[in-house]
């Protein structure tokens, strides 16, 4: 499972070119959105610590099942 992280002041929408080739090779891609961007409704001065920023990721990280293994892509 290839997990796709946007660098500051982007969003999961840069990946749109590479999430389609991954997925052609059967592979589960989940581009994530961190906080303040994009589609999520938080805004960049309500993020007190940095925990804040990556919730999403975390968030989707207990959503896998445990034995998932995972790959991270960050730009």
């Amino acid at each position: 499972h290839f997990v796709l992280l946007h660098g500051a002041g982007s969003g999961a929408w840069c990946w749109y070119k590479l999430i389609p080739m991954l997925r052609s090779y059967g592979y589960n891609v989940t581009a994530v959105d961190l906080a303040a961007s994009e589609i999520n409704p938080l805004q960049i001065r309500d993020i007190q610590i940095i925990s804040g920023y990556f919730q999403p990721l975390v968030e989707l990280i207990a959503s896998l099942p445990a034995n998932k293994r995972v790959i991270f892509i960050g730009h």
